[in-house]
């Protein structure tokens, strides 16, 4: 769904550019309307009509308000603050530069209580 929003988007954009005009695009995508935008000839677009989605058209169905687009962050996030575990991707990622609200003030701030 998010690819084809952000394509239809994008081909609202080259055809405000053609024909230098505004163009209103509706944003559908298997049979979920997610509002229309407008897609101005200088490149700039008018998000006020959107509906579901920010303004990045990711389309993210996980969490209890919709914040996540994967499953996995969504495991991830539920891991982290409802049993206190980090997954090793999410270490390696933060560790380089520490963290200490997330991962400790250890010397190494290296708590890895879970790999997933």
């Amino acid at each position: 769904m998010t690819t084809e929003i952000q394509g239809l988007l994008a081909a609202g954009k080259a055809q405000a550019v053609a024909t230098a005009a505004n163009v209103s695009v509706a944003l559908k995508s298997k049979g979920t309307n997610f509002g229309t935008v407008i897609a101005k000839p200088d490149g700039t677009v008018d998000f006020t009509g959107i509906v579901g989605v920010d303004t990045d058209l990711v389309v993210k169905p996980f969490g209890w308000k919709g914040r996540e687009a994967t499953i996995r962050r969504f495991i991830e996030g539920g891991f982290r603050v409802h049993f206190g575990m980090q997954t090793q991707p999410s270490i390696d990622k933060n560790c380089l530069n520490r963290n200490d609200n997330n991962f400790g003030n250890g010397p190494t701030a290296r708590i890895p209580m879970a790999t997933a």
